[in-house]
């Protein structure tokens, strides 16, 4: 499994959680490393202050929420 894998390779025993959440975080750093560049040219320009805040917020909640009921599921 990748959990496995993932153990195996940092040496330090994952629970399945810590793991998702891991890949959930890894994901995020992706898409805001992709974003980056496209915000760039819009700098000099003023925008509100919730334009990127409050889209990405709940969706970061929701990744979390679901991923916690399935290792609950799974625990049990």
């Amino acid at each position: 499994t990748h959990l496995a894998r993932e153990t195996a390779r940092t040496g330090v025993k994952l629970t399945q959680r810590d793991f998702v959440l891991g890949l959930i975080e890894q994901a995020l750093a992706e898409a805001e490393a992709s974003l980056a560049p496209q915000e760039a040219p819009e700098s000099t320009e003023e925008a509100p202050e919730d334009s990127g805040a409050a889209g990405t917020t709940p969706d970061a909640s929701e990744a979390s929420a679901e991923a916690e009921r399935d290792t609950a599921d799974i625990e049990q």
